[in-house]
């Protein structure tokens, strides 16, 4: 019996809870998202924000997409032996792609929750926060997919190493 994509993430993600934790990305994101509470956005602003922060985070779906296609394309015997060795187990590999995917669909769906409560009543007195946790979700998507880009060049690296040794 298979368990649910679901549990496998939150699985993963108990797993490498500490890595999340100590990351900068989402410090930096935080205290973006917390600075932003200061400011006094208008209804139009925070919509305007949360557009532009639906469309990125789409086109970074889209993104995280690709990059697994392409390293998957490596995924060898010989180049599973290699990330093994170099201590480095699929299920980190298989989360440096899901976690950013998951942050990138939060931050998706807020913005369009954003954009779909603008005429709602309580709308122009949550601006602050609204305005917060789409900036939070926001700049952690784009810092986290910057790390996924990171670890995607280093596959490059130590595969076009591993291409130019010999075969055992």
């Amino acid at each position: 019996m298979t368990r649910s994509s679901a549990e496998g993430f939150w699985r993963l993600f108990a797993s490498h809870l500490n890595d999340v934790l100590l990351s900068w990305d989402l410090w930096v994101a935080a205290v973006l998202g917390y600075a932003v509470i200061w400011l006094e956005p208008t209804a139009q602003t925070v919509v305007a924000f949360a557009s532009a922060a639906a469309g990125v985070a789409s086109a970074i779906i889209g993104i995280v997409l690709a990059a697994l296609a392409i390293v998957t394309a490596f995924m060898d015997q010989r180049y599973v032996a290699v990330l093994s060795q170099a201590g480095i187990g699929m299920s980190t590999e298989v989360f440096s792609f899901r976690y950013p995917a998951a942050i990138a669909v939060v931050s998706l769906v807020l913005s369009g929750a954003i954009i779909l409560v603008q005429d709602e009543s309580w709308f122009c007195a949550a601006l602050p926060w609204l305005l917060s946790a789409a900036v939070f979700f926001f700049a952690y998507t784009l810092f986290i997919t910057l790390n996924l880009v990171a670890s995607i060049g280093g596959h490059m690296m130590n595969r076009s190493l591993q291409l130019e040794e010999p075969e055992e």
